[in-house]
C-alpha cells in the first residue's frame, strides 16, 4: 500500500508544480521588467516557462513509471527551482517568499550534477555528488545568513532587507560567495564531462539509454558555469547582458533536452520488463525476448539449479554471477518468493522494480518452464561429460 500511495504521489504534486510555475511567470511580468528574464519580454517569458514546464512533467511522468529511481524526484524539484529568480526579483514582494527563493535557486545544479555524475559506474560518484550538494548547500547558506544586499554596490535583482542577516554584512563576503559559486559550477560541470565520458565508454545499450540524459545534463551545468563565472568577473545579475542572456537560453534548451532525455532512458528501462508480457504467448527465449528489447547484446539469463548450488544458462552451462559494483547488474524474477530466473544486464538497460511489476503468471510459468529445461539440459551435459571421462580414463589405463 505505502509503495502505491508514492507512485501517486509525482500525480498529486504535479498540478501544484504547474501552478508554482505559472503564477511565477505571472509575477514576474508584473513585477519583474528590470530583475528578471520572463519579465523583460514575452519571448523570454514563454521560453523559461516552457522549459520548466517539460522539465516538471517529464519528472513526474519518470517518478510515477520507475519510482524506484530519484530521477523523477530530481527532475521535478529543478523544474520548481528553475523559476525561483523569478521570486527572487519579485519587486516588493514578500521577504520570506524571496528568501525561500534564494534557498532554493541552487538546487537546478544539485540536481543536474547528482543525474550526470550517478548515471556512470564509478566508485568516485557518491562522493562527488556529496560534496556538490554539500558545497551548494554551504554557499546558499551563506547568502542567507551573511549577505546584506543593501550593504551590496553590485546588487540588482534582489535589493531589500535581508531578515535573517547575522552581523553588519561585509562587501567581501558577497565576492568571496561569488567566487565560490563560481568554482562549484566549474567543478561540477567537470565531474559532468568525466561522468559522460564514462558512459561514452560502456556498453551499445548504455550508451543508448543514458548519454541523452548525461550530455543535456552536462550542457546545463556548463551553461550555469558561463552564468556564474560571469558574475563573479563582473557582479549584477543583470538580464541585459549578453553572456547572462545567452546562458539563459542555454539552460532553457538543455533543460528541454533533459526532459526529453528523461523519458528516452525510463521508456528503454521499461521496454524490456513489458516484452516479459507477450512471453507466455510468444516463441523463443527469455533472453532473447529481453536482449532485443533492451538493445543489450551482452544480457544474460540465468536459471538457479533445483540443488541450490549455482546458475546456468539455457543451454545448462555454468554462469558466474558478476561482481557487485560493477558494469553488469543481476534483476531477479521470482515465483512464490523464490528465484526462477537471475537477468545479468547493463544497470541502465532494464528496471528490477519494473521487470518485477510487468511479469505476469502466464510468464512466470514460461520463465520456470524455461528454467527446468535448462536444468535437464544441465543433467544431459554432465552425464555427456560423465561418459566422456570415462572413456579418457578407460584410454588412459590401456
Amino acid at each position: 500500500m505505502e509503495r502505491s500511495r508514492a507512485r501517486w504521489l509525482p500525480l498529486a504534486l504535479a498540478p501544484a508544480a504547474v501552478v508554482c510555475a505559472v503564477t511565477a511567470i505571472g509575477v514576474a511580468s508584473r513585477h519583474g521588467e528590470l530583475t528578471t528574464y520572463a519579465g523583460r519580454s514575452t519571448a523570454a517569458a514563454t521560453v523559461e516557462l516552457a522549459a520548466g514546464l517539460v522539465l516538471i512533467g517529464a519528472g513526474a511522468a519518470t517518478w510515477w513509471l520507475r519510482p524506484a529511481r530519484v530521477w523523477g524526484a530530481l527532475a521535478m524539484a529543478a523544474g520548481i527551482a528553475w523559476f525561483a529568480p523569478d521570486w527572487i526579483g519579485w519587486q516588493g514582494g514578500p521577504g520570506g517568499v524571496r528568501i525561500a527563493a534564494v534557498a532554493t535557486q541552487g538546487v537546478v545544479v544539485a540536481a543536474a550534477a547528482r543525474l550526470a555524475i550517478t548515471s556512470g559506474p564509478s566508485r568516485l560518484a557518491r562522493p562527488l555528488v556529496a560534496a556538490i550538494w554539500a558545497a551548494t548547500a554551504a554557499v546558499t547558506v551563506g547568502r542567507l545568513l551573511l549577505y546584506d544586499p543593501l550593504g551590496d554596490p553590485a546588487c540588482f535583482d534582489y535589493c531589500a532587507a535581508n531578515p535573517l542577516l547575522v552581523g553588519g554584512g561585509d562587501h567581501a563576503v558577497a565576492r568571496g560567495l561569488d567566487l565560490a559559486d563560481a568554482a562549484l559550477a566549474v567543478f561540477a560541470t567537470l565531474a559532468a564531462l568525466g561522468a559522460a565520458v564514462t558512459v561514452a565508454l560502456r556498453t551499445g545499450a548504455a550508451r543508448r539509454s543514458l548519454l541523452p540524459l548525461v550530455l543535456p545534463a552536462l550542457a546545463l551545468l556548463g551553461a550555469w558555469a558561463v552564468r556564474v563565472v560571469a558574475l563573479a568577473a563582473d557582479p549584477g545579475d543583470d538580464p541585459q547582458r549578453g553572456a547572462l542572456v545567452a546562458s539563459f537560453v542555454a539552460r532553457a534548451v538543455a533543460m528541454a533536452a533533459l526532459a526529453a532525455g528523461l523519458l528516452w532512458a525510463v521508456s528503454r528501462a521499461r521496454r524490456g520488463a513489458l516484452a516479459l508480457r507477450r512471453l507466455g504467448r510468444a516463441s523463443g527465449s527469455l533472453e532473447d525476448a529481453l536482449a532485443s528489447a533492451t538493445g543489450d547484446a551482452m544480457l544474460r539469463v540465468a536459471f538457479p539449479l533445483t540443488s541450490g548450488d549455482g546458475w546456468i544458462d539455457g543451454d545448462g552451462a555454468p554462469v558466474a554471477m558478476p561482481a557487485r559494483g560493477g558494469d553488469r547488474a543481476v534483476s531477479l524474477i521470482t515465483r512464490e518468493d523464490r528465484p526462477i530466473a537471475a537477468v545479468l544486464h547493463d544497470a541502465a538497460g532494464l528496471d528490477a522494480r519494473a521487470l518485477q511489476e510487468e511479469v505476469g503468471a502466464a510468464a512466470r510459468l514460461a520463465v520456470d518452464n524455461e528454467r527446468l529445461r535448462a536444468e535437464a539440459r544441465a543433467q544431459l551435459r554432465e552425464l555427456r561429460l560423465s561418459r566422456a571421462r570415462i572413456v579418457e580414463a578407460g584410454d588412459a589405463e590401456r
